[in-house]
């Protein structure tokens, strides 16, 4: 039955809507296939031609000059540093906020998750001005732990509407049935499962029934 019902949701929309997802992917591939093509090509060939040739040779003498130039084994280990802290501190953040707005009584979480909602949709070159006086005087700017505060708490807003509204109060009659009904199984008082027989019927399960409190 299970079966029948999981195939008869597999249609042409579903096959459809696979096609689409894999064509969007391919196409946000394809920039970095661009970038890995032109960090190998000749620099003469790319002034000829343009980036979107195919490369005569394998060239490695841009990326050599590139990571000596600019310290790039210093700006690839901050940004794993930055990019792996952000992660961590973000769900960490995101998970706490999210408990206290979705299962927590708190006044106004509704708006709460709005203006967290709202917040994702907002510019954040905005920020970049208020964000550089606030570092400077706090004596944070041009440091690891500003980048890693800031992006921080804007991936936390994220994580904070989207899991406050899963864990919202409403949220539970989207669950599937059969969740709800083992939910309910689990929360039913164990007396109710057991019957509660007539003493002349069945005297001695009568009283050890009694006795582990049915």
């Amino acid at each position: 039955m299970a079966g029948s019902v999981r195939h008869r949701r597999r249609g042409v929309p579903a096959y459809l809507t696979l096609i689409a997802l894999v064509a969007i992917s391919l196409l946000v591939l394809i920039p970095f296939v661009f970038v890995l093509i032109n960090a190998v090509k000749p620099a003469a060939q790319y002034s000829a031609h343009g980036p979107l040739s195919l490369p005569d040779g394998f060239d490695t003498s841009g990326i050599k000059t590139f990571w000596n130039t600019t310290d790039f084994g210093r700006a690839l280990w901050n940004s794993a540093v930055i990019s792996g802290s952000v992660c961590v501190l973000a769900v960490l953040l995101s998970i706490l906020n999210a408990y206290s707005l979705g299962i927590g009584r708190i006044r106004g979480r509704t708006w709460i998750l709005g203006a967290f909602l709202i917040a994702n949709f907002l510019p954040q070159e905005g920020l970049v001005y208020p964000l550089y006086y606030l570092a400077k005087r706090v004596g944070l700017y041009d440091t690891r732990l500003s980048v890693v505060i800031i992006f921080t708490v804007i991936q936390a807003a994220f994580g904070t509407g989207a899991g406050g509204a899963r864990h919202a109060p409403g949220a539970a009659h989207h669950e599937p049935a059969d969740h709800q009904r083992g939910r309910a199984a689990r929360h039913r008082p164990h007396g109710r499962l057991l019957p509660d027989l007539p003493a002349h019927a069945d005297p001695w399960h009568h009283g050890r029934c009694r006795q582990i409190a049915c």
